[in-house]
């Protein structure tokens, strides 16, 4: 048995009160995928959610908890800003980051002296995304991230020893603030061994059981301290209901309701039916924690004193397929969904939302389509806030952008009356996930046959007939759908990738013109440069364009960054600084712009601001393994022994046979005094290199250390002979095993699916 020490309220035992701490530890747990049904307290009688089911226990379950929408850039958007999607301006995954202009629950804990930090394990969590406001510490390092980064992702266990590691350094008495997000439940389940029964395998159900265990050591570790804990879901997931296969497309109960769990010094137990929101995280945590609620948010403390409808959106389907989104309001009873024909459920009477009722309840539609129009809730503006590098990444789904912006929802089609279109959208993407992808680039042409103006399907067509170089089928998927998205430039540009692909430059030249001149696109120039570049023999013409558009737009700081990177290549370092200085005042430069500006600064002399740089463009592009290798080679000859410490478990994350970030590790490790990590770190690399002179050497001198001054002479004389066998190293950018995540140099998009 599992003992869970969450403090309980004491009632009617005769015993004075414990006074409540004013600022308690404060652990926010997402659980990405989950459906409250799934949990034990919910009443899931096959459920072994034991810790999950202590903090029901001992707090506040609230039956009736709604994600604002079904995927989870958005949904944790909501959850630590207390504002719904059309307010925090994030409607999709991918095609916004959270605005450092909401000031997010984290940066309110932070200003008021909490210790903050976030273990988060999933791309669609990585820091990139804006979700790191206000954190002191986030640990988001996935490892190597290769063909779909959408899918990255790493298990709870490592996610919960980041969370430990980061508690055991902090000082005794100081409150802090945690975020757990725990991605093990989305597809592909992959549990571990031990938690499936081969009688009954339930493998969604294992990832949970998996998930609670790793948060039972969270509970552990902070023992008898006064902790405000919150355990929700980001959104559900949908196992056929309705003809949704995973989520992101509807606002059904089985991707909205989600857990909402409460407990902590003050809170008593108690069941609550009323309907909430994600968006009342925030605002009800503030409060427990004696902090002022702003203005101006759309949660509120819970439980409410009066019930409030409660809203949901799904666009995904007027984005991906020109269909009508789901929009739906609940006001604790009854469900509404307005789509064209609009669906009404009585959730009282049809949880599973099984039987449309609006033909009966006239009125209640009526009312509930008002309460909506009062709420006035835009539609997502197009265009994206994402970088260049992720919106290639996504290029291939034709929604990078956000979609085709929708004016006037009213005007689309009917969902109900398209189940055949998402059905074989499913069946193609099966295809994919089986590893027919001819199959897939058939399935999805026959899709851009019959529905020419969904710009999703013809990408999708020319990725996968790319991606198994059939070129001429990519192209002539394209040029069939073209004359019905003359305007698109996703289109046109990947109109000239294809054509570049198949040597026909002068004509790829012409699409890439015209792309450009419909978006006014600077990523269009990045395209092309790029793909000519790959193509040989081609650079001069590559260089001309990216001149010629610098020349015209000498402000554009993305594209004089890329250009940076063409003259840093040919040895111009001189008139390569300005322009990637130019675009380091960006936000997010492109990608490899702070990496060639760190090996130029280096080649100066320049070590502190190479160190800088390498830090930078590991922060923004977590994936770039081979320059945190380099700045632990930096940090070396600077002291910068955390940097390195950090820089070398990065790698090691990926590459943990990686003998050299060992000895970076145990190095800085033993230059801070830190000798039994030290040592822990040099037993590592010796058994992956027993020979290693270095490791040989630092071990001699950590046996030196404690004592062992024989021991120690031994080991030395063991280094210098490994040492004298030892071949020369490589150069100092030279990283053998080691791969970057994301490179300057992109390839031509495949068609892989995003995080929904």
């Amino acid at each position: 048995m599992r003992w869970f020490l969450v403090p309980l309220a004491l009632a009617g035992c005769g015993l004075a009160p414990t006074p409540v701490p004013p600022r308690p530890h404060v652990v926010v747990v997402s659980l990405d995928t989950t459906r409250a049904d799934r949990i034990g307290a919910y009443g899931y009688d096959k459920a072994r959610t034991e810790t999950i089911d202590a903090i029901a226990a001992s707090g506040q379950r609230y039956t009736r908890a709604f994600s604002p929408l079904p995927l989870t850039i958005p949904a944790h958007s909501t959850l630590f800003t207390g504002l719904v999607p059309p307010h925090h301006g994030v409607r999709n995954n991918g095609s916004a980051v959270l605005d450092a202009r909401f000031t997010t629950l984290a940066e309110h804990l932070q200003a008021a002296g909490w210790r903050t930090a976030a273990s988060v394990s999933a791309y669609v969590t990585m820091r990139q995304w804006g979700f790191d406001q206000g954190f002191d510490a986030y640990f988001d390092a996935l490892g190597e991230i290769r063909d779909n980064q959408w899918r990255t992702e790493r298990p709870a266990e490592p996610v919960v020893d980041d969370a430990l590691g980061w508690l055991s350094q902090q000082p005794d008495g100081a409150p802090v603030f945690l975020w757990l997000h725990f991605y093990d439940a989305h597809l592909p389940l992959t549990p571990p061994p031990q938690y499936i029964d081969p009688a009954d395998p339930r493998p969604y159900d294992a990832e949970i059981a998996y998930v609670d265990d790793q948060l039972q050591r969270v509970v552990e570790a902070l023992g008898d301290a006064p902790v405000l804990w919150v355990v929700v879901a980001d959104h559900g997931e949908s196992y056929g209901e309705h003809g949704e296969r995973d989520h992101g497309l509807f606002t059904y109960n089985a991707t909205q309701h989600v857990p909402f769990l409460i407990a902590g010094p003050g809170i008593a137990p108690a069941v609550i039916d009323t309907p909430v929101s994600l968006a009342d995280v925030t605002p009800t945590v503030l409060h427990h924690v004696g902090l002022p609620i702003p203005d101006g948010l759309d949660g509120r403390v819970v439980p409410p004193a009066a019930t409030e409808p409660v809203y949901m959106e799904a666009w995904t389907l007027a984005q991906r397929f020109e269909l009508a989104p789901h929009v739906a309001l609940t006001d604790g009873r009854w469900k509404l969904i307005d789509t064209p024909r609009p669906e009404l459920y009585d959730l009282q009477a049809d949880w599973g939302e099984t039987r449309d009722v609006s033909a009966d309840h006239a009125d209640v539609v009526a009312r509930m389509r008002q309460t909506l129009a009062d709420l006035d809730m835009p539609p997502p503006a197009a265009g994206t806030s994402v970088d260049a590098s992720t919106a290639e990444a996504l290029a291939a789904l034709g929604y990078v952008d956000g979609g085709q912006e929708v004016a006037d929802r009213g005007s689309l089609s009917d969902p109900k009356d398209h189940a055949a279109l998402i059905a074989d959208v499913y069946a193609a993407e099966g295809l994919d996930a089986d590893g027919d992808i001819e199959g897939a680039a058939r399935a999805f042409t026959a899709l851009s046959g019959r529905y020419p103006h969904v710009r999703e399907f013809v990408v999708r067509a020319a990725g996968h007939w790319s991606r198994i170089d059939r070129h001429a089928e990519a192209l002539a998927a394209l040029e069939g759908a073209l004359p019905h998205l003359p305007a698109s430039a996703e289109l046109l540009s990947l109109h000239g990738r294809v054509l570049a692909a198949l040597s026909r430059f002068t004509e790829a030249s012409a699409a890439f013109e015209a792309a450009a001149a419909v978006a006014d696109d600077k990523d269009t120039l990045r395209a092309y440069a790029l793909q000519t570049l790959r193509s040989g023999g081609q650079t001069a013409t590559a260089r001309v364009k990216a001149e010629a558009w610098h020349g015209e737009r000498p402000d554009d700081a993305a594209v004089a960054g890329f250009l940076g990177i063409l003259w840093a290549m040919d040895g111009r370092d001189a008139d390569a600084s300005p322009l990637l200085d130019a675009a380091l005042t960006l936000d997010r430069p492109g990608v490899g712009v702070a990496w060639m500006r760190a090996q130029i600064a280096a080649a100066q002399g320049d070590l502190p601001a190479a160190r800088a740089l390498l830090a930078r463009e590991i922060a923004v592009y977590p994936g770039r393994l081979r320059a945190a290798v380099v700045l632990t080679r930096v940090c070396r000859v600077l002291s910068c022994w955390d940097d390195s410490i950090d820089a070398a478990d990065r790698v090691l994350g990926a590459y943990p046979a990686n003998v050299e970030m060992w000895f970076a590790k145990a190095e800085a490790l033993y230059s801070l005094g830190r000798y039994d990590d030290a040592r822990a770190a040099v037993a590592s690399g010796l058994v992956i290199a027993p020979e290693d002179p270095e490791l040989l050497r630092l071990d001699a001198n950590l046996l030196a250390q404690a004592g062992d001054m024989a021991a120690g002479a031994r080991r030395f004389e063991q280094a210098k002979a490994a040492k004298a066998r030892a071949q020369s190293g490589g150069a100092l950018t030279d990283t053998p095993g080691v791969e970057d995540g994301s490179t300057w140099d992109e390839a031509l998009p495949v068609p892989v699916a995003p995080h929904r």
